[in-house]
């Protein structure tokens, strides 16, 4: 009886598995829809403008407003004033903090997949901090500094997508939240090797830097239209690329698996063929905010 109890067990337990890994995934997916709508509905709030299309007059207004603190003025808050600005529409630790993104994403539980354990940890220790201001569940902590200001702070390793900075509301087709787990160059990742190919023959990373925005914090960035773009990473490639390979992949998703949200809102639990068609069609469309279109974005990593 006990040798067909195990029998059954062995058989049951690899389906498991897969049922557990495919509601993970659904979950994910619906992350994705969530972080899409936010930043949607935050657009709303500043004439259609994503936080990357808006001026950076408008830009560095907006994202100061989480900054000073009650019965202070913005001048007397000189933390507030040397660092909040647009700049962080194009930060992956600070792009959270636009006031209607927050409003609509709830907390940064919403930016954790459970296809990500890895980012699980610091996303918890993350939720749990609360700065002067009484903002909690966002990595906003009071830092102790002129009698108690807020450390605006989201850690990258408490985060599992991806932002595209072309993103925008009067192109549908664009894309604007991925998982962490797209291919493309990253600096640190293969030391700058020479071009290092799959097993189907695409090259799974480049030896350029791809694209990249200002700031030491920032260097962790996809051209999701690079030579080296538009599959997913294969975990076991990843990992044999360096020692920093396995802080690059996301444990529950494999090799030709990841999610993209776009600009209507829509998500997609896509293949390498799916992200290929939709990387194109992300970068035929025309008009819109930006005077040319390009697919870089913002991908958070544990290393």
């Amino acid at each position: 009886m006990i040798a067909i109890i195990g029998i059954l067990a062995s058989m049951l337990l690899p389906t498991l598995a897969k049922a557990k890994k495919k509601a993970n995934r659904l979950k994910c997916s619906s992350n994705l829809g969530q972080l899409s709508k936010g930043f949607t509905a935050a657009s709303g709030d500043h004439e259609g403008a994503l936080p990357w299309m808006m001026t950076q007059e408008d830009g560095t207004a907006a994202y100061r407003v989480q900054c000073v603190q009650p019965n202070q003025s913005y001048h007397t808050n000189q933390r507030a004033r040397r660092n909040a600005g647009w700049g962080w529409a194009k930060e992956q630790r600070h792009v959270w903090y636009l006031p209607a993104v927050m409003d609509n994403l709830n907390t940064c539980k919403s930016v954790l997949s459970p296809s990500d354990p890895q980012m699980k940890r610091q996303n918890d220790r993350e939720f749990k901090e609360m700065g002067p201001n009484q903002i909690a569940g966002w990595g906003i902590k009071n830092d102790g500094w002129q009698g108690g200001t807020s450390n605006h702070h989201l850690s990258r390793r408490a985060q599992s997508y991806g932002l595209c900075m072309a993103a925008d509301t009067l192109l549908p087709a664009t894309i604007l939240g991925v998982t962490r787990n797209i291919a493309g160059d990253r600096q640190n990742l293969n030391n700058k090797k020479s071009n290092v190919q799959r097993g189907d023959g695409k090259i799974q990373f480049a030896s350029n830097h791809g694209y990249h925005t200002v700031g030491w914090w920032s260097r962790f960035q996809v051209e999701m239209n690079h030579a080296s773009s538009g599959v997913w990473g294969d975990p076991e490639a990843v990992r044999a690329l360096s020692a920093n390979g396995k802080y690059y992949t996301m444990s529950g998703l494999g090799a030709g698996e990841g999610n993209y949200s776009l600009s209507d809102g829509s998500v997609k639990q896509a293949s390498d063929a799916d992200l290929t068609a939709q990387v194109a069609a992300h970068m035929a469309e025309t008009g819109g905010t930006l005077t040319e279109q390009h697919a870089g974005s913002m991908i958070p990593t544990y290393h």
